[in-house]
This record gives C-alpha cells, structure tokens and sequence, in this order.
C-alpha cells in the first residue's frame, strides 16, 4: 500500500457486503429458506438503502447496483416463501 491509499483490515466487516451475500443466497434457487427469511428480517435487510442522502456519482452507480440486486432477491424471496404456503411474508417481501 502506498501513501495514497486507504484500506480497511480485514476482520472489518462491511454491512453492504454482507448484505449482498445474503441477497445472492436469495436469489440461487436451492437450499431450504432459513428462520430469517421465513420471519421477515430477510426482507427488511434487502429494503435497506445504501448511503441514502448521498449524491456523489460514484455513490449512486453503487446504489444503484445494490437496488437492483436487492429488488431481484426481493422477488424470489416472495416466490419461494409462497411456495411453502407462507403467504404473508410473501406479500411483504414483495
């Protein structure tokens, strides 16, 4: 690392990074859906924002991208919380 760069350790966890995992799970079509997926705390991480408030351009480009990937695995939360009959957090995760 030179002068001009800045990094983060990594034992730092990131919030955002987390988050897009979480929304990639969702979005692959095997695996059984977990307790958090079933209860709602799924789909309340995936509504989240990413630096909302902030204009700069790079700082949309990357909203923009993690409103895309969430709003995709917002989407087949629902679809596969209706396939187990839980309807209702169906219709909140969509």
């Amino acid at each position: 690392m030179n002068a001009n760069e800045l990094s983060l350790n990594a034992a730092v966890r990131v919030d955002l990074r987390n988050a897009e995992v979480e929304a990639r799970r969702l979005l692959a079509s095997h695996g059984a859906l977990c307790d958090a997926d079933r209860n709602g705390v799924s789909a309340e991480r995936m509504s989240l924002e990413s630096l909302p408030g902030w204009y700069d351009g790079w700082v949309l480009m990357e909203a923009e991208a993690w409103r895309q990937l969430r709003l995709h695995a917002l989407e087949a939360l629902s679809i596969r919380l209706s396939s187990i009959a839980c309807h209702a957090e169906a219709i909140l995760a969509a």
